[in-house]
């Protein structure tokens, strides 16, 4: 946006907005929007403005995406499974990507930002700088962590550094590359992750955000630090992270409710005190 402050109109300002939803998060445009009418008011207050054209303005309507239900151990190795001769059939890396996320807490995004240098084998640690993101064109950026809790070193398991080196052999700059060395794309991956999902039999609707929300909400669920496992995610909130958990747990809670129901029947009820 270049325009002289006196030639600000509203119009211009949403029309920013608007074009800054197609390649940042929520939270980014309304920290944004905030940080111009804070310029906007020094300018009126100052005699460089007349009127305040920023306080009229509308954020675009942003819909709050709900929280991905986490994956069962048995739901991951079975992707696992169908990946491994996915990626043997088409040259692919799914199969790494997928045991990566979940056991790491990665997002997708970060995952496909991954470069050799991030990883310390000496250390057997990773350490997480940037990410992929794709605007709603199909065009793909290299962003930097939204938040310092983003920018993050994680220990590896020797199972980690052996597929990692196994995938190194193959070259490049890129941990996950396309045929052509640049860094692949969100939106073929999920493209990917559908066709594995199916051939798991499991719901092809389920979000690729339910790979590291399986991390919180085992490693939680197994009795660890909340605040540890946020740390490892890169929330800034652990309630972020117990969010995840509690969702994860209202969902088994809702399947065990016919469960237990069924238990009390009228026929059920008989047997158990002797009627016939």
């Amino acid at each position: 946006m270049s325009r002289h402050q006196k030639d600000l109109t509203p119009g211009h300002l949403e029309e920013w907005y608007n074009a800054l939803t197609q390649t940042h998060s929520k939270s980014v445009v309304q920290h944004t929007r905030a940080f111009v009418n804070m310029v906007l008011c020094q300018a009126v207050r100052r005699g460089h403005l007349h009127h305040h054209p920023g306080l009229v303005t509308e954020l675009p309507s942003m819909t709050t995406t709900p929280i991905a239900k986490a994956l069962t151990p048995q739901a991951v190795t079975s992707l696992l499974s169908v990946a491994k001769e996915h990626d043997a059939l088409h040259g692919t890396d799914m199969y790494l990507f997928l045991y990566l996320a979940p056991s790491l807490g990665l997002r997708h995004g970060e995952l496909l930002g991954l470069q050799w240098s991030d990883i310390n084998v000496q250390n057997s640690t990773l350490r997480i700088d940037r990410a992929v993101t794709v605007n709603e064109a199909g065009g793909v950026y290299i962003t930097q962590p939204k938040t310092r809790a983003s920018r993050r070193t994680l220990y590896l398991t020797p199972e980690h550094l052996a597929l990692l080196s196994e995938r190194q052999q193959r070259g490049g700059l890129w941990v996950f590359t396309m045929p052509q060395g640049q860094p692949r794309n969100q939106n073929n991956v999920r493209r990917s992750y559908r066709v594995l999902l199916k051939a798991a039999g499991l719901d092809v609707k389920t979000r690729i955000h339910a790979l590291s929300h399986t991390f919180a909400s085992h490693l939680i669920g197994s009795g660890h630090d909340p605040k540890v496992v946020s740390d490892l995610m890169g929330h800034t909130d652990p309630r972020l992270t117990l969010a995840i958990y509690t969702h994860t747990q209202d969902e088994s809670r809702k399947r065990a409710a016919p469960t237990a129901s069924a238990l009390f029947t009228p026929d059920r009820a008989k047997k158990a005190v002797g009627v016939d």
